[in-house]
């Protein structure tokens, strides 16, 4: 069943805000050590703006955003660490409203290989690429529960790994400022 959708365009600006975690589907290793991590955890926090097309059950939308992430990790040679990160990051996508209160979407997402305060353009490998699968619940006009799957498609340096995992999965609310 196709939900009944509003007749003209409309669109709107919110913000999302969801905990991350993620995993890896390798044995990370730097410089000849293996790398034993816990389970990241972290936060995401971005600005969307969203844009219902016209006589459609579509939603098409952008964002940029910042994403906090915290992992503690042990080396083969038992030396401990712990490790915070700050990235930001930027989406385009799209939902498909498949009944009146669940929309699935997807999304591609570009988000810095290394923190904020280090990004260079004179070095290589500062981006990675990811592919996000989204399921969004509404609550009502302003407030949408969202649950997301990101996987990376870079080929990505082991040292990048350690901070931001290949596989990640958060989930969250968003609030629309007007109604979408």
């Amino acid at each position: 069943m196709i939900s009944s959708v509003p007749a003209i365009g409309q669109n709107s600006f919110g913000l999302e805000l969801t905990y991350v975690t993620g995993f890896q589907d390798r044995e990370i290793k730097i410089l000849d050590e293996h790398i034993d991590l816990s389970m990241p955890h972290g936060a995401q926090l971005t600005v969307v703006y969203s844009k219902r097309i016209k006589d459609s059950p579509w939603l098409a939308h952008t964002g940029i955003g910042g994403k906090y992430m915290s992992i503690r990790g042990q080396t083969s040679n038992q030396l401990n660490f712990l490790a915070n990160s700050f990235k930001v990051n930027a989406l385009l996508g799209t939902r498909y409203q498949m009944y009146p209160d669940l929309s699935l979407g997807a999304q591609f997402i570009i988000e810095s290989n290394r923190d904020f305060g280090e990004i260079t353009y004179l070095k290589s490998d500062i981006w990675r690429y990811y592919v996000c699968l989204e399921a969004v619940y509404t609550m009502n006009k302003k407030w949408n529960a969202v649950i997301k799957y990101w996987r990376s498609i870079s080929s990505n340096d082991d040292v990048y790994l350690l901070f931001t995992p290949i596989n990640q999965i958060s989930i969250g609310a968003n609030y629309y400022f007007h109604e979408i």
